[in-house]
């Protein structure tokens, strides 16, 4: 099963996705992670990467799905999360694209919602270097503006599982795990 777990900065996608891992042996396909890793080398398209997450802006999609293209190779898992790799409704084509290359799409669609006062007090007291309250709100906004289409389309296609992420970790992932059918 192809999942895809999209939500506002600070929703829960990368520990929601930490224990479909441990839980259920899901791979893990994590935008941020594979940026941040690319970051902590130094390379080129590492210091490239540094400057937009530096000011709280989204990584280009041609970065971004370069790099995810080359993790998404190694990857042999029948079940796979795909997480915050749909940031711009043009993505959700490429990303069914991605998946299309081994014959796969994308099951379901988990949308953690979650307003945006408990996001910025849970990104707060996350404290990774741009999770100052001035990156948080840009990147809040830059949400906001880009999803409305994306949830539409993955809506038409009837995948798309809305999920109350203002609970706690675990009352979150029953709602996952039940949706799933896991």
């Amino acid at each position: 099963m192809n999942v895809l777990i999209i939500g506002p900065s600070g929703s829960g996608k990368d520990t929601q996705s930490a224990i479909l891992e441990e839980k259920f042996g899901f791979k893990s396909l994590s935008t941020g992670s594979i940026l941040r890793s690319e970051v902590k080398k130094g390379s080129k398209i590492g210091k490239e990467i540094s400057k937009y997450m530096d000011q709280g802006k989204w990584v280009p999609t041609e970065i971004t799905y370069q790099l995810l293209g080359e993790e998404y190779s190694k990857l042999d898992s029948k079940n796979i999360i795909f997480n915050g790799v749909v940031r711009y409704p043009d993505q959700v084509k490429l990303l069914d694209n991605l998946v299309g290359l081994k014959g796969n799409k994308i099951d379901k669609v988990l949308l953690l919602n979650l307003d945006n006062k408990a996001a910025i007090e849970r990104l707060t007291a996350r404290g990774r270097k741009d999770d100052k309250e001035e990156l948080i709100i840009s990147r809040l906004n830059e949400f906001k503006e880009s999803f409305e289409s994306i949830i539409e389309q993955y809506n038409q296609r009837g995948i798309l599982i809305n999920i109350d992420a203002s609970k706690t970790i675990e009352e979150i992932h029953k709602q996952i795990v039940k949706n799933l059918n896991l």
